[in-house]
């Protein structure tokens, strides 16, 4: 296609971006060899053009590049490198800290966690972003200056960033929330200012609107899903519709769209229209919080209005790669943020085969009347969504390969149904925003913004609950036919062909190899696994079983072991799990399973009979919180059969001779292949001649857990040789199985 053809500012741009995802991968001496190089190579092709004048203006060119090779790579230096250096010195055991908040990202019971802007501590200022974690439930504002003692973290990563160039901090309070001081930011920055504006807007909508519907439209306005249930944010990415969760060139078009064509029919002239819709293009990003996507959206624009009054014309695809580089340039972190690429290269994929389609395509004069023209025009409209949501997939495939391992398959149906009753809502969302409190109007805009708001979420949840509305990506074959897609195209699109419909061949071929490649894993794929997980006596058994999936938690309910046992099951390509067991209750099993409920479906959730009132008051938070997500709670009692999926579950009673005042915790799950026993050390101590006899001595795997360690001096009784015994030898341990050539 040759997308550099004629387009040299788009060339300078993609090497700017191109060289910022290679730099976050090397270290500060190879960039600084990198950049040596790079400089030489400036001179020198100067030189050369020069010296030749029949390739004077190619070499020019190759030595702008280098140029901007150059800037890319001192940029991050000088933001990413030297920057994590000195925030080094600043990680202490307890070190008072100076911080203001800016967003609520999680709020419950038990902790609370905040975004923000670390200003100081005693060793010196240092304006950061970071994240401030609450053991406890807190209730600050935007814009509240907190005085506390804390540990500060240096994360080399998060659920936002696809590479380890992230630089924010994690502040870890030691105080009680009694004892932080809270004073009043009283300087001047852009990101208090829009926080506060965000707070604004969300306590208007939490006034005038019920709690979801509120939620739900402080998601579309601002991007500010804190307030929405991990539920409703699972739905919409599986559903492929969370672009509507964050402000971008949806948002943008559709109420910049509207404003100018308000001003237009005014007769405003051409220049005062692009000064006002400038400003509300500004005052949306500043909505937004000046999310990536918004800023990529608003650069383009700005890029645009820029070439169109300079020579009323503009080219999308220089717009975009210079919008690009200027966030890459002001933030050169971002090159390591999922909403940049996921925008970035969605845009990319619908301007390259937009502009294809727009060339292949015969346009014929219109000669059918009546119905029949209607409904061809239809039918065009609808070619036109599913081409711009198959153009975006194609080009964020890699993307969902690397960070999510997973993909939205009903997607194309999904952004024909939900996306444009999204557009109607983010409308009447602005206009109860600003007419919801004038009596008549405004109660009838919030009555349609709640009805839209509750189809708009059961329409999602409906199509994201089908089995097949998701697919794993984490298959071996996966990764190589995406891959090798992903190449193809940045080459066929970088060169000149005189065919285009070869374009249209990778991502063809790619469906066809993934489908064929699938069916035969599935069909061949028949073996029952396994895998034990134990990190500090927070142990997890995974059970994948005639293609179901089923999670024991045996932890003090921390996140991690959920995690630790679901992260197997993702490399396993599962995408759902059928039946989460849970073994005791703590009270960290509420906050952990309302983010893991977030975040995976589950269809099924076992829970242990309660034996002390503490018990039934957490049984009843999960239970509601199951309830809430869309999860079957069910009860099981100890020394009865319990079928979970397609195996069984036994529980024995507790030894009496044990005298610990931890719980004792041993099952057996019996599957089509084999059984699996887990008992915890502290168990198998006592004389329990079902636990020792029937369960040991006829289980294919025995694992000695570590959730409740061995007093000192004690040894453990020897299993049977005929066994698979797995002991967790290490603080963090894991020992994947399968009941094929058992011992």
């Amino acid at each position: 296609m040759g997308i550099f053809y004629k387009r040299p500012l788009c060339l300078f741009c993609f090497c700017f971006i191109g060289t910022s995802l290679l730099a976050v991968t090397l270290g500060i001496f190879g960039k600084i060899a990198i950049l040596a190089a790079s400089i030489l190579a400036t001179a020198l092709l100067f030189f050369l053009s020069w010296r030749i004048e029949k390739r004077k203006y190619g070499l020019i060119e190759a030595a702008i590049c280098a140029i901007f090779i150059s800037i890319s790579l001192a940029s991050s230096l000088l933001a990413i490198d030297l920057p994590l250096k000195r925030l080094e010195k600043y990680t202490a055991e307890n070190a008072p800290i100076e911080f203001v908040v800016l967003e609520t990202e999680y709020n419950s019971k038990y902790s609370t966690r905040y975004e923000g802007i670390l200003l100081s501590t005693d060793k010196g200022k240092i304006g950061q972003r970071a994240y401030l974690n609450f053991s406890h439930e807190a209730d600050y504002v935007a814009g509240d200056r907190l005085l506390l003692l804390g540990k500060i973290e240096i994360a080399e990563s998060n659920s936002e960033t696809i590479l380890p160039s992230d630089v924010n901090l994690e502040i870890t309070s030691t105080l009680d929330k009694d004892l932080v001081i809270l004073k009043e930011f009283d300087g001047f920055s852009l990101s208090v200012a829009s926080a506060k504006l965000r707070h604004r807007i969300r306590n208007i909508f939490c006034e005038l609107l019920e709690p979801d519907s509120a939620a739900l439209s402080l998601g579309f306005l601002t991007s500010n899903t804190s307030m929405l249930s991990g539920r409703v944010v699972r739905d919409f990415r599986r559903s492929g519709v969370s672009h509507l969760l964050a402000v971008s060139g949806l948002h943008l078009s559709l109420l910049v769209g509207a404003f100018d064509f308000l001003l237009t029919r005014l007769k405003i002239r051409k220049s005062i229209r692009c000064i006002a819709t400038t400003a509300l293009s500004l005052l949306l990003l500043t909505v937004s919080g000046f999310s990536l996507s918004a800023s990529r959206s608003v650069l383009m624009l700005l890029v645009a209005y820029l070439c169109y009054y300079l020579s009323s014309e503009s080219d999308t695809l220089t717009s975009l790669s210079v919008a690009g580089m200027l966030i890459l340039l002001v933030s050169p972190v971002s090159v390591g943020s999922l909403s940049f690429w996921l925008s970035f290269l969605a845009t990319l994929g619908i301007v390259l085969y937009s502009e294809l389609l727009s060339k292949l395509r015969k346009r014929k004069p219109e000669s059918k009347k009546g119905f029949v023209k209607i409904f061809l025009r239809s039918i065009r409209k609808i070619a036109g969504a599913l081409t711009v949501t198959l153009s975006a997939n194609v080009f964020i495939c890699i993307i969902f390969y690397l960070a999510f391992g997973e993909t939205s398959v009903i997607s194309p149906i999904a952004n024909l149904t939900v996306t444009p009753l999204g557009e109607v809502y983010l409308a009447i969302s602005v206009l109860t925003l600003l007419f919801g409190k004038v009596s008549f109007v405004g109660s009838l805009l919030c009555h349609a913004t709640e009805f839209l708001a509750s189809l708009i979420t059961s329409l999602a949840a409906y199509l994201s609950a089908f089995e097949f509305s998701a697919v794993s990506l984490r298959h071996v074959f996966a990764g190589v036919i995406i891959t090798a897609m992903t190449f193809s195209l940045a080459v066929l699109f970088a060169v000149k062909l005189k065919e285009k419909r070869w374009l249209f061949a990778p991502p063809a071929l790619a469906l066809a190899s993934f489908c064929v490649c699938l069916l035969i894993y599935n069909a061949t794929n028949t073996q029952i696994r396994a895998v034990y997980t134990s990190d500090g006596g927070r142990d997890s058994v995974a059970v994948a079983d005639d293609g179901e999936l089923l999670i024991i938690d045996v932890s003090d309910g921390t996140y991690s072991s959920l995690y630790n046992a679901y992260e197997w099951a993702r490399e396993q390509a599962f995408v759902e799990a059928d039946t989460l067991v849970l073994t005791h209750y703590h009270p960290k099993h509420i906050s952990s399973l309302d983010k893991f409920f977030g975040n995976v479906v589950v269809h099924d959730l076992y829970l242990p009979e309660p034996k002390t009132s503490n018990d039934i008051l957490i049984l009843e938070d999960i239970t509601k919180l199951a309830i809430e997500n869309g999860v079957s709670p069910t009860l099981y009692k100890s020394e009865e059969l319990t079928r979970v999926g397609s195996s069984i579950l036994y529980v024995p009673r507790e030894d009496s001779a044990i005298v610990s005042s931890r719980r004792i915790i041993s099952f057996l799950l019996r599957t089509k292949e084999g059984a699996i026993f887990y008992a915890d050390r502290l168990s198998l101590l006592g004389k329990n001649a079902e636990l020792q006899e029937v369960f040991i001595n006829s289980c294919n795997t025995l694992i000695l857990g570590s959730h409740s360690p061995l007093p000192e001096g004690k040894e453990l009784p020897a299993p049977s040789s005929s066994q698979r015994v797995i002991i967790a030898d290490a603080e963090k341990f894991s020992f994947e199985f399968s009941f094929e050539n058992n011992p």
